[in-house]
């Protein structure tokens, strides 16, 4: 570990544009990406819908598109990001990122195929998909380029009490992602989906201005946020990548951390002989956590609050599902031994049971 003076450096920026369908992502990405990579900048699309991005080949500057097919795990997600990132992209576009987390091959579908193998549902289903996840997550603040990630929504559905009586209400929509994913984000908004007009939910305030309310997002939006992240200390890029690749190779223990200096010239050890130390301790400390059982929820110590108990009562009763069955799946004795992460997990899990539900009566 070594004590620095904090100086703003140059960054790049991940923004999320979430939106029901016809909301206008797509375009609206490719704007805002426009600005974001400069007249003359290299714009990248991974479209995991079958190529509809091209819909939209001729706006200002054009791009290149990777066409990802299934399975949409977090690791080809990750080898299509660096593919551009290696070649010099200056703003890369993700659309859907839903599909990394709701499509074929991605989280939720990982987490019922091990249900299904193991014959035993229950958080333990969910560590290897979550792990993967959070892997993606990783690699995204790590990446030297714009990341702009388009993303599906569905009803985010409240249950509320109206006289006596409970009911499901309607309150916007929520993105298909995992519930942490929009705080991950540099500049996070929700699409209208009549006037395509952004309403923000996370963005700096000295950048706020640039998206102004009652008007779509634009070329100027992104160049707006350029100029912003640009404000400070140029970062080496040279740095930054042997960082990176370090950072790497920590997160996988000293073993792997060896092997990568070792692979390193002389010239190269001594210029960042100063990470060394902090790779070091890095890679020690996973070390250490890998002598851990692996289950993610171990480490967590805070028990469930008393709301999110009252929250999951209501919607096992909504459901129509007695809570000793969702003991048995939650493998607890009763819902005091949860703890407050494992009944995040459960709280999603139960609403997005909700929302099929009422989806599907919607149908019939």
């Amino acid at each position: 570990m070594n004590i620095q003076r904090a100086v703003r450096e140059r960054a790049h920026t991940l923004t999320l544009i979430a939106g029901p369908s016809g909301s206008g992502k797509t375009y609206s990405a490719l704007l805002y990406a426009r600005g974001l990579a400069g007249p003359n900048g290299k714009i990248g699309l991974i479209d995991t819908e079958n190529k509809r991005s091209c819909f939209y080949a001729d706006v200002s500057g054009g791009f290149d598109v990777i066409d990802l097919d299934p399975p949409f795990t977090a690791e080809r997600y990750i080898q299509a990001i660096k593919e551009f990132e290696e070649a010099g992209y200056k703003a890369i576009i993700i659309d859907s990122i839903s599909d990394e987390w709701e499509g074929p091959g991605g989280v939720l579908e990982q987490a019922k195929n091990a249900e299904m193998k193991t014959k035993k549902p229950g958080l333990h289903c969910w560590i290897k998909p979550k792990e993967e996840h959070k892997k993606l997550i990783r690699e995204l603040v790590q990446t030297n380029a714009h990341l702009i990630f388009c993303c599906r929504v569905k009803d985010d559905l409240k249950q509320v009490t109206v006289e006596g009586r409970r009911e499901i209400v309607k309150e916007g929509y929520a993105p298909i992602q995992d519930k942490s994913f929009p705080y991950e984000m540099t500049i996070s908004m929700m699409l209208s989906e009549g006037t395509h007009f952004p309403e923000i939910k996370k963005c700096p305030g000295d950048i706020r201005h640039a998206f102004p309310d009652n008007k779509p997002i634009d070329i100027s939006s992104g160049t707006a946020v350029l100029e912003w992240s640009n404000m400070g200390v140029a970062i080496d890029e040279e740095q930054e990548l042997l960082k990176r690749n370090g950072m790497i190779a920590a997160s996988n223990g000293t073993k792997a951390l060896l092997e990568w200096w070792n692979s390193l010239d002389k010239e190269t050890k001594h210029k960042f002989s100063h990470l060394k130390d902090t790779l070091k301790g890095i890679a020690e400390g996973y070390d250490q956590i890998g002598q851990i059982p692996d289950h993610e929820d171990l480490q967590d110590t805070t028990t469930i609050t008393d709301a999110q108990q009252t929250e999951i009562k209501n919607l096992l009763s909504a459901l129509g599902r007695d809570e000793e069955s969702f003991l048995k799946y939650a493998r607890v004795p009763s819902l005091g031994f949860l703890t407050e992460t494992q009944a995040l997990e459960l709280l999603a899990h139960l609403k997005d049971m909700l929302h099929e539900q009422v989806s599907g009566s919607r149908e019939v």
